[in-house]
């Protein structure tokens, strides 16, 4: 039973450890996207970094706050993930 608990969890690690590598990749992206259309729009550099730069920031904080608000949301009603 231990093994199985402690294979279990390496799993789990290996799974939270490739959806934050895939959080981060995705961030890149968007950032590199999201500098190269403002640059477009407004034709200057700095603005356009500064201003998605400081849009990252912000969006990554209320993107956590929803997610923990989400998942008190969830223990709150008893829904557990995969079941209804």
């Amino acid at each position: 039973m231990t093994r199985l608990l402690e294979s279990y969890r390496g799993i789990k690690n290996r799974i939270m450890s490739q959806i934050i590598w895939k959080v981060v990749a995705w961030r890149i992206i968007s950032v590199v996207i999201g500098t190269f259309i403002t640059i477009l729009y407004t034709g200057n550099v700095n603005k356009s970094i500064t201003l998605v730069l400081l849009l990252t920031v912000i969006l990554t904080i209320v993107h956590y706050i929803f997610e923990r608000v989400w998942e008190s949301h969830i223990k709150g009603k008893g829904i557990h993930h995969g079941k209804e």
